[in-house]
């Protein structure tokens, strides 16, 4: 019996394709079958406890009704789908290119995307587990918590090109905040570092909406001048954000600063008052103690729970007129 676990943890094999090598292709019925060690779900198992995969499309038809099939040689990297998610009806869709970017999720549960043959090299390492071991709750993705049904999940950055707080929400329930620190000597390294972790949580944590703080132009509380070189950071930030949200079709907000802390009633006359206010927020609300980026990135989360309230409430509302 092939057990449906990894590590404790029970397989989802419903959505993903997975890959795995050709272990042996004389199919006792001729019709294309393969056995396929599928990395990360047959470990362990003898090749007779591999079920077959089946081929997706394997016929090829020529003139005058003649066909030719077309069966993976043994050594092969494919892809592999489960029909049903059944873990005995796998299935052929392609044989892969090594050479070519494929996505995969580490031990950790982080999701990258690199060349196959690079992945199943000697001393290959997760490079999100390498870039931000140490650092605040880079774990957050082996224990995702599922959705429920009827639960509308919202996640909430304040973010910025070194440090980025987040929160998540199920309906108007915190279940999980933290903040990450990126590291890069250039602001456009540390952007394409902050997309892959942010693609990495809406794959492990299936967000339904995602607010991000916007952008304003404020005075260096030391010379009062304005702070034009941060302005234009955060500006790129922003739009590799949005183009990112935009391609995987992931709903999304832009939260102005003086409006989610209008509707938290986050005061202050600098802007450290207003972060200290912010925290002493969130230990109210929730009795917890965060970072500024952490409390942050909790009240836009609970403007955004806030907000959705009140639309509904306003949909809600029966005109008798």
């Amino acid at each position: 019996m092939i057990d449906k676990k990894t590590n404790g943890t029970s397989l989802d094999l419903h959505d993903n394709d997975w890959i795995g090598v050709v272990i042996n292709n004389e199919d006792p019925t001729f019709s294309g079958r393969a056995k396929v060690r599928v990395f990360g779900v047959y470990q362990g198992l003898k090749d007779e406890h591999i079920p077959w995969a089946s081929p997706v499309n394997s016929l090829y038809y020529g003139a005058n009704g003649g066909a030719s099939m077309s069966v993976p040689k043994i050594g092969q990297f494919v892809k592999i789908q489960f029909n049903n998610g059944d873990l005995y009806a796998p299935e052929i869709l392609s044989v892969q290119n090594l050479d070519t970017d494929l996505e995969y999720k580490c031990e950790k549960g982080h999701t990258v995307y690199s060349p196959y043959k690079k992945i199943r090299s000697k001393g290959y390492c997760c490079p999100i587990c390498s870039e931000f071991n140490g650092y605040t709750d880079m774990d957050i993705a082996t224990r995702p918590i599922s959705k429920p049904k009827d639960t509308y999940r919202i996640l909430a950055l304040d973010q910025s090109s070194k440090v980025t707080g987040f929160s998540i929400f199920d309906n108007d329930v915190l279940i999980k905040y933290g903040a990450i620190e990126i590291k890069g000597d250039k602001a456009p390294i540390r952007f394409s570092k902050l997309r892959e972790w942010v693609r990495n949580m809406i794959t492990s944590w299936k967000p339904d909406f995602i607010i991000i703080e916007d952008i304003q132009l404020e005075d260096n509380e030391k010379n009062g001048t304005k702070n034009v070189v941060t302005y234009k950071i955060l500006a790129g930030l922003i739009g590799v954000l949005e183009t990112f949200f935009t391609d995987i079709d992931v709903p999304y907000e832009l939260a102005h600063v003086s409006t989610w802390r209008n509707s938290q009633q986050v005061t202050g006359r600098s802007r450290s008052d207003k972060k200290r206010s912010s925290q002493l927020k969130v230990k109210k609300c929730y009795d917890v103690d965060v970072t500024d980026d952490e409390s942050d990135a909790i009240l836009i989360g609970r403007y955004a729970v806030e907000k959705r309230k009140e639309k509904i409430e306003e949909d809600n509302v029966i005109c008798w007129e």
